[in-house]
This record gives structure tokens, C-alpha cells and sequence, in this order.
């Protein structure tokens, strides 16, 4: 129990670089460290009865170290290796290229959660004028269907554009709100 964590998270702190050569190595370095201790604290009892008490075999893997409880010792290799991909040229998460930034990460530091992934889904295009975002731009989060509508806050119910684009989706959306005040009154 107190070996596992720090199996993963050694793993884990590893894993963007080539690695699955050492975790292999890693697991044979505990199999043997294993083994040492299993000796140690039975030292009249002979090889196989430790390997009987501590290790069962399994039909993907030769030996899996267990406890009699069939608490299983994690293994450097089971964490899966994720390649690092570099930073192009001179960019920062600091630069305002949020259009890079939302692509390469999920959850950007300069962005709300929800813009980085509006962002992402549009492939960097306002919802509105069809233009690219640019480093700079001021971005909005409009609702498809207005709250006051029934809309709700689901992703799909929103989407980005800029702040001139969001102006005048409402005041085309005003106008013509007025339009129809305007023919039921002559009406």
C-alpha cells in the first residue's frame, strides 16, 4: 500500500520521455528487490514457497506480487508513456496567441475553461463574421438560445465571437425585436 503511490507517481512525473525501457527495467530491479525481502523476513523457508506465498502467476504476465490479502504491487510499466509535444518557435501561454494555446491545452491559463474549448470546437473562427481570432482580439461567450429563451448553459448552447460581433448580433437581434413590437401595435 505504501509502495504503490509512489510507484505511480514516479511513473507518472516520467512518462513524457522515453521511458518504457527504464519502467521494464524498473520492474525487474523490484522483482529482485522483492524477492530479497520475501527471503529476509523468511529466511528458513526456500524459493519456492516464497514464490507460492507472494507471487501468483497470471495469463498476460509470469509473476504478480501479492499480499495474502491480493493487494497487488503496481508495476513502472502499466502507466502508459505520453510523447511531449514541443512549444512551436518563440510562443508563450503568455503571448495572447489564444488560438495555439487552446489547441495545445485543454485547460489554458489565461482562459476560462469553457472559452478554451469554444475555441478549440470552432477551430479558432467566430461564430459570426467566419474570420480567424487574433492575438489581441476581445472574445465574447454569447448563448445560442437565450437564457431568457430556455436556453441553458450547456457548451452546445454557446459559442465565441468578438466584441464588435457580439455588439451587433444584439442590436440586430434589438431591431428586430423592435420591428415586431412595432407591427403588433400598428396591427
Amino acid at each position: 500500500m505504501r509502495l504503490n503511490p509512489v510507484i505511480r507517481g514516479w511513473s507518472r512525473y516520467y512518462r513524457s520521455v522515453v521511458a518504457a525501457n527504464i519502467f521494464s527495467r524498473c520492474d525487474h530491479v523490484l522483482y529482485y528487490q522483492l524477492e530479497q525481502w520475501a527471503r529476509h523476513k523468511h529466511p528458513t523457508r526456500g524459493r519456492r514457497w516464497i514464490h507460492q506465498r507472494y507471487w501468483r502467476k497470471d495469463e498476460t504476465r509470469n509473476w504478480i506480487f501479492s499480499t495474502p490479502e491480493k493487494q497487488e504491487i503496481r508495476r513502472h510499466n502499466q502507466t502508459s508513456i505520453q510523447r511531449h509535444t514541443k512549444v512551436k518557435g518563440e510562443a508563450s501561454p503568455y503571448d495572447g496567441n489564444l488560438l495555439y494555446w487552446s489547441q495545445r491545452l485543454k485547460h489554458h491559463p489565461m482562459l476560462k475553461g469553457t472559452l478554451a474549448r469554444l475555441l478549440q470546437k470552432q477551430q479558432g473562427k467566430c461564430r459570426w463574421c467566419e474570420l480567424y481570432f487574433r492575438p489581441g482580439d476581445l472574445i465574447e461567450i454569447d448563448h445560442i438560445t437565450p437564457k431568457s429563451e430556455g436556453g441553458g448553459e450547456e457548451l452546445n448552447n454557446k459559442f465565441a465571437l468578438h466584441l464588435h460581433c457580439h455588439d451587433s448580433r444584439h442590436a440586430k437581434h434589438a431591431a428586430k425585436s423592435i420591428d415586431n413590437n412595432d407591427h403588433t401595435l400598428s396591427s
